[in-house]
């Protein structure tokens, strides 16, 4: 017993301290769920919060698209509004223009109108905007000398009244556009009666004189017209002429090397195993103006597919250039080729194809002479005559030898 002792005292003071430490993590247990409790109504506010502001934002957003379609809509009113004022504002210059048209024309016919006398605060006025009092005669009429050359800027300025007080009261209100016409009718009929009856009661003898003067200046200013509308008409038709030679023959010549050139260049390039040869074909930029814009030149080798002439080989880009250059040639042939060295980037085939169309169409009743230069025995073997070209050692300087093949072949 007393062995059994020691260990129960030692299990039961385990059992007190674990009992203490149950205590002590019961109660911080209790404090977790009061923190979890605490944390959780916090989030229950905070999400009932968000919801708040989540409506708040809808209404927002409601509210930001009600203003947006407000101003979208005021946005139109105002351009609807801006087509408004320039429609007036054009109508207002149309108004001014007749205005000013009506005053110039009196200016010419020497008609007096009714103007309203000026005050010294307007000419104080114009003198600060640099503009001249105008000058008035007796009546408070402008100085005829001054008339078609100031009625404008005062016009504009607003600076000639007429007065319309010795007018009827029908004709001081206000009308409208018909109106306005009959009475201008009306206004015109009693000026051709009054003309009638001035002219019955005191003939103007210096009319016609006057008359035959205007016919002469106008006929002089007519003919000054003509004569200048006729040379208009005749440059315009001269440079239309021109220009249309310069398209006529320009077409003439790419339409001869259009049709041309995919023969020559299948001639260059068919074989055998490739009977058909290459295809080549020219294009323009600008089929109305051709001249002043570029021309497209492709070629496509046999059993190659399309690409940019720069994509090419060097042996390609020879072909497709000689075939270029013999197509152009056949337009306007000249007497003969110089051919420098044509063969340097082909191989033996192509040198030969070359050689073999070169002959074919060189020589007597032939397209054209060639004057080749290679370093090529497959290219020169096929000539009619070799030149040679060797330095003399002896002499320093240079001597030639020529050999007529022609018997050879």
């Amino acid at each position: 017993s007393q062995d059994l002792k020691a260990p129960m005292n030692k299990l039961e003071a385990a059992m007190a301290e674990s009992e203490q430490q149950l205590k002590k993590l019961r109660k911080e247990e209790k404090e977790f769920r009061k923190a979890v409790e605490k944390m959780e109504k916090d989030l229950a506010d905070l999400d009932k919060q968000s919801r708040d502001v989540k409506a708040k934002v809808e209404v927002v957003d409601s509210e930001l698209h009600d203003i947006k379609k407000q101003m979208a809509e005021l946005v139109k009113q105002l351009g609807a509004a801006k087509k408004q004022v320039t429609a007036k504002e054009t109508e207002l210059d149309q108004l001014r223009n007749r205005r000013h048209a009506v005053f110039q024309r009196c200016t010419v016919e020497q008609v007096k109108l009714p103007l309203l006398p000026r005050d010294e605060d307007e000419e104080m006025e114009e003198a600060s905007q640099g503009l001249e009092p105008m000058q008035t005669q007796p009546g408070g009429e402008p100085s005829s000398s001054q008339a078609a050359q100031e009625r404008e800027q005062r016009d504009d300025r607003r600076a000639v009244r007429v007065d319309y007080s010795g007018l009827d009261d029908e004709y001081k209100e206000d009308k409208t556009e018909k109106e306005i016409e009959q009475a201008l009718v009306q206004f015109q009929t009693q000026l051709r009666a009054l003309a009638l009856d001035m002219d019955k009661i005191a003939p103007n003898l210096n009319a016609i004189a006057k008359l035959d003067d205007v016919n002469t200046r106008l006929k002089e200013t007519n003919d000054t017209f003509n004569n200048a509308r006729q040379n208009a008409e005749d440059a315009t038709r001269k440079f239309n002429e021109i220009k249309q030679q310069r398209y006529d023959r320009f077409m003439e010549a790419f339409n001869h090397v259009s049709k041309h050139i995919d023969d020559i260049y299948k001639e260059l390039t068919k074989s055998s195993a490739q009977p058909m040869g290459g295809v080549a074909y020219v294009s323009l930029d600008n089929p109305d103006e051709p001249y002043l814009a570029g021309i497209k030149y492709n070629a496509m080798p046999p059993l190659k597919r399309f690409r940019d002439m720069e994509q090419l080989s060097g042996g390609e880009k020879t072909v497709a250039a000689l075939a270029l250059l013999f197509g152009i040639h056949s337009y306007q042939p000249s007497p003969f080729f110089v051919l420098d060295e044509i063969d340097a980037a082909l191989d033996n085939v192509n040198v030969n194809r070359i050689a073999n169309y070169i002959r074919d169409h060189a020589g007597n009743k032939r397209d054209f002479q060639a004057i080749v230069i290679s370093l090529k025995d497959t290219f020169y073997e096929k000539a009619d005559a070799l030149v040679g070209i060797y330095r003399d050692t002896e002499q320093n300087c240079s001597r030639t030898l020529t050999l007529d093949l022609s018997k050879y072949s």
